[in-house]
């Protein structure tokens, strides 16, 4: 994998964060039909940047990966 499509896969999961994100903080009622409070968008933003926190640590991962193996190549 070139480090050219590991930066676009990068964009791509930035611009799904900041949909989601923006998605979450603009929205009036979530799909049970509980009204969004200020604390319950605060804590929805936690799990949404946990989630891609996890997601990041597997990417550093596999970037030291493949930074590994292109110098041994």
């Amino acid at each position: 994998m070139s480090f050219k499509i590991w930066h676009y896969l990068n964009i791509f999961w930035i611009i799904v964060f900041l949909t989601a994100e923006t998605f979450v903080l603009l929205r009036k009622v979530d799909a049970t039909g509980v009204i969004q409070t200020p604390v319950i968008r605060i804590l929805t933003s936690i799990i949404l940047i946990c989630f891609f926190a996890i997601i990041a640590i597997i990417q550093f991962v596999i970037w030291l990966f493949i930074k590994k193996n292109k110098k041994t190549h």
